[in-house]
């Protein structure tokens, strides 16, 4: 199949040619490209009304599904099995740097049937251990449209080190929530158990005059933990 390789410290696009949709399963990765694909969604709202960056990561079930986040917009909402990249679209994958160069490569093994322009939310599975959060804008009828997010799943077989388990953040048009660790802004972060000593950066960068609510989802099972939000702007 050909093969597109991926620079050390670098994001690469690719396409899908085929007339169908693709399973994200079926790409091989080779060398230090992250197990991540990032795909730009223009129904994801945002100020700019251009649309924002999502992200397929792998869920870690025994089908080695794939969840994409912060979905909405042409996606399922999160957490939702979705492994499809539809016909035509193109995705970028990223080899972080200090990690080798890589390769990434499919044929035509990969296509799946029921290609969509769209894809319909389904019902969506429970995950434990992760802080979900996502800002959001207030609408002047008071409704609240999804602007952009980042996540955190918690495990202790992940490490707190910053790693090609994490998803770097692609910066959207409009605004930008991001996680801060050690220099990177992230977008996905896999680290071991939370502790009550442990902090959280939250980078958010590119708001305009308007209303703003932050939504924190966290779900830790077994912990019995408190979390407190500072606010260094005020």
């Amino acid at each position: 199949p050909p093969v597109t390789n991926v620079a050390a410290g670098a994001f690469e696009s690719i396409g899908n040619p085929y007339a169908s949709a693709i399973d994200v399963r079926n790409i091989a990765k080779a060398g230090g490209v992250n197990e991540y694909f990032y795909v730009w969604d223009p129904r994801l709202g945002s100020s700019t009304g251009y649309g924002a960056y999502q992200e397929f990561l792998q869920s870690g079930d025994a089908n080695n599904d794939y969840w994409i986040y912060p979905g909405g917009g042409s996606y399922p909402v999160f957490p939702t099995v979705y492994n499809n990249i539809q016909s035509g679209l193109a995705f970028l994958v990223d080899a972080p740097a200090g990690n080798p160069a890589g390769t990434v490569s499919f044929d035509e093994n990969a296509k799946v049937n029921g290609s969509a322009l769209f894809t319909t939310p389904v019902t969506a599975p429970a995950v434990s251990n992760m802080l979900n959060t996502t800002i959001n804008a207030i609408n002047a009828d008071g409704s609240t449209s999804l602007l952009d997010g980042s996540l955190i799943l918690f495990n202790d077989n992940y490490s707190n080190n910053v790693n090609q388990s994490d998803a770097r953040k692609l910066p959207n048009s409009g605004e930008n929530l991001a996680i801060s660790d050690a220099g990177n802004l992230l977008e996905i972060e896999k680290r071991k158990m939370l502790t009550a000593q442990d902090t959280i950066f939250i980078s958010l960068t590119n708001l305009e005059v308007a209303n703003y609510r932050f939504h924190f989802l966290a779900v830790n099972p077994g912990q019995l933990l408190q979390g407190f939000l500072v606010d260094n702007y005020l």
